[in-house]
C-alpha cells in the first residue's frame, strides 16, 4: 500500500543515517520506510520523502507540486512553543542550534541535518491586530528601502553560493502576494465559503517566469498596489481579519491568519536583500 503523498524530497547520502536523526533526535514520526526511501511526519504533520540520491526515481511517493530544499538549504516546518523544543534539543546535545526573532512576531528554530539541510521550525507568536497592520502596511516601503541605491548589475548579487539573487527574491515576494490576492478577497466577499488552495512550486516559478533576468520594476510598483488596495478594504470592512476560508476538510483559515503570514513572508525576504547587500557592502 503507497503512502499519502509527501509535499517535500530531500535527497540524503545516508537514508539510515538521516532517518535515526529526525527519529531520535527531532522526534518525527518515520510513516512509511523502504530500502533507499523512506517518509517521515515532521512538526505540524508535515510529510517529508527521504531518498538517497540519485538512486531512484520517487515521484509517485510525492504531491504534484512538491517542495525540494537545494543542497545545504532549508527544510521548513510549522512548529509551537520553540522556547520549550529549544531547551530540549539543548538536553539532546544537538549541535548548530540557531535561534531567530523578528520584530514582526515570528521567531525560528534551526539545527542542521547529517547532510547539511538546516531543518528550521517557525512559529508565529502574533501581534495585536493594530500592530500586525502597522507592519504589513510598512512592506512596501521597506522593500524600496531595501533596493534603493542598488544598479541593475547589484540584483543578481546572492548572499551565499546558491541563494536567489536579489532579483529572483524581490520576484518571488511579489508573486506570492499576487497569488494570494484572491482568496484574501474570496474571505472578505463570500466568509466561511468551501475553497481549496492549490499549492505551486517556488522554483518551477523562478525558472518558467525568468526570474533571473526580468526588471522588477513594475513588480515593485504591483506590491505597493496590492498592499494599498487590501489595507484599504481592511480599513473600510467591518471584522475583515475574522473574516474565513473553509477546506474541505472543515479547517478555517481567517483573513487575520493570511495578513500574518503575508506580512511575515514579505518582511522575512526583505531581511535577506539586506542580508545581501552586508555580504557585498552595498
Amino acid at each position: 500500500m503507497s503512502p499519502e503523498p509527501a509535499g517535500t524530497l530531500v535527497r540524503v547520502s545516508h537514508l539510515p543515517r538521516s532517518l535515526a536523526f529526525y527519529r531520535d533526535q527531532l522526534h518525527c514520526q518515520v510513516s512509511w520506510q523502504e530500502e533507499t526511501a523512506a517518509q517521515i511526519i515532521g512538526p505540524g504533520d508535515w510529510r517529508v520523502l527521504l531518498a538517497e540520491a540519485p538512486r531512484r526515481d520517487v515521484t509517485r511517493y510525492l504531491t504534484p507540486v512538491f517542495s525540494q530544499p537545494r543542497p545545504r538549504g532549508r527544510l521548513y516546518f510549522r512548529g509551537r512553543d520553540l522556547p520549550q523544543v529549544r531547551k530540549q534539543w539543548l538536553a539532546r546535545g544537538l549541535q548548530g542550534i540557531l535561534w531567530e526573532e523578528q520584530e514582526w512576531g515570528s521567531r525560528s528554530l534551526s539545527v542542521p541535518d547529517p547532510d547539511g539541510y538546516l531543518v528550521t521550525l517557525l512559529e508565529d507568536v502574533g501581534l495585536p491586530d493594530a500592530q500586525m497592520l502597522e507592519f504589513y502596511r510598512s512592506g512596501p516601503l521597506r522593500l524600496e528601502a531595501a533596493l534603493t541605491d542598488l544598479g541593475e548589475a547589484d540584483l543578481d548579487l546572492v548572499r551565499e553560493p546558491g541563494a536567489w539573487s536579489i532579483r529572483q527574491t524581490v520576484l518571488h515576494l511579489v508573486d506570492a502576494e499576487a497569488t494570494s490576492l484572491f482568496p484574501v478577497n474570496l474571505a472578505l466577499a463570500e466568509s466561511g465559503r468551501v475553497f481549496q488552495g492549490t499549492a505551486y512550486n517556488p522554483d518551477l516559478w523562478a525558472q518558467r517566469l525568468a526570474y533571473a533576468h526580468r526588471s522588477i520594476q513594475a513588480e515593485v510598483q504591483l506590491f505597493r498596489a496590492m498592499r494599498a488596495y487590501v489595507a484599504g478594504l481592511l480599513g473600510h470592512l467591518p471584522g475583515a481579519l475574522d473574516c474565513t476560508l473553509r477546506s474541505s476538510q472543515g479547517q478555517e483559515t481567517s483573513v487575520r491568519t493570511f495578513i500574518s503570514a503575508l506580512t511575515g513572508h514579505a518582511l522575512g525576504h526583505i531581511a535577506q536583500i539586506w542580508q545581501t547587500r552586508r555580504a557585498h557592502e552595498k
